[in-house]
């Protein structure tokens, strides 16, 4: 005979079902984003009811926002000095651009991740939230790219920068 099981999630913002056990699994929907569920299993056989486990589950983020993001420029990477990109940081904003000076041959790119669990990228290469790193600005548009990947892996956003270097005059 077959043990039946029932499964118990608490801790939403809503009830949360677990659809038909199939096996010792069954699918549940409805979860919310950044929350922490318990999920508790009772096993039933002929001697009773009985607490088959509990344990708890985060849900992956879905957020893939910026924090902020911050931009240096300098002749040199021992000397950059903050750059006013346009327009204004803004999370829901995805696409900035700056003219900086011939004689700024460096670009420190610094972008701050909104939720814990996202990753970044800058031009395919992962880096560490908060920390710079150093770019090489040729003449004319340089284009990066920041990529955002929420804690559910599944999320995405793109931003991208465009510094303009014009020819030395």
């Amino acid at each position: 005979a077959t043990t039946p099981y029932v499964a118990t999630i608490t801790g939403g913002p809503s009830p949360i079902t677990c659809g038909a056990l199939s096996g010792r699994s069954c699918d549940i929907a409805g979860l919310t984003p950044a929350t922490t569920y318990s999920v508790s299993v009772k096993a039933q056989n002929r001697m009773g009811l009985g607490n088959a486990g509990t344990t708890s589950y985060l849900v992956p983020s879905d957020d893939a926002n910026l924090l902020s993001f911050d931009l240096k420029t300098g002749a040199t990477l021992s000397d950059p000095a903050p750059a006013n990109y346009s327009p204004s940081f803004s999370a829901s904003t995805t696409s900035y651009s700056v003219t900086v000076a011939n004689t700024q041959a460096y670009a420190r790119i610094t972008p701050t991740i909104n939720e814990a669990t996202a990753t970044i990228k800058i031009n395919g290469v992962t880096v560490s939230s908060g920390v710079a790193r150093n770019l090489s600005l040729g003449i004319g548009a340089n284009v990066f790219t920041v990529e955002v990947t929420a804690g559910d892996l599944t999320t995405t956003k793109t931003y991208t920068l465009t510094v303009t270097r014009p020819k030395a005059s």
